[in-house]
């Protein structure tokens, strides 16, 4: 994740929760207690991963099935994260859309920007 800093002042990350979604269940949580320090005007990748589980019995045939030639399962991710400036502490939530590959168990990552204000 890609964390922009457009303020004069700096900015700390101090948590990330994420929970991944599929077919609106929840497969896949992580919660991040951390400090990460961005400078004014300054940005900052954040990696993260969620271990998840899918139990659904469709999604097993798209993924295993050789007749079918796409094998991408759409999970929907949704965070939030705490900054803190100023003496003032803020959540900012966020939300994207993943495709992953679960023939071969991958998927291309990709960059999510939520602003500090």
């Amino acid at each position: 994740m890609s964390i922009s800093n457009n303020n004069y002042y700096p900015v700390a990350v101090t948590q990330l929760t994420i929970e991944v979604l599929h077919l609106s269940l929840v497969v896949g949580q992580v919660s991040n207690r951390l400090l990460l320090r961005i400078g004014p005007l300054a940005s900052e990748q954040m990696l993260y991963t969620v271990a998840n589980r899918i139990w659904d019995e469709n999604t097993y045939k798209i993924c295993t099935w050789l007749k079918i030639k796409v094998h991408h399962v759409l999970l929907h991710i949704q965070g939030t994260l705490t900054c803190s400036y100023l003496s003032h502490s803020e959540q900012l939530v966020f939300q994207s859309y993943e495709y992953v590959d679960c023939r071969g168990n991958t998927s291309k990552p990709h960059l999510l920007v939520p602003r500090p204000p």
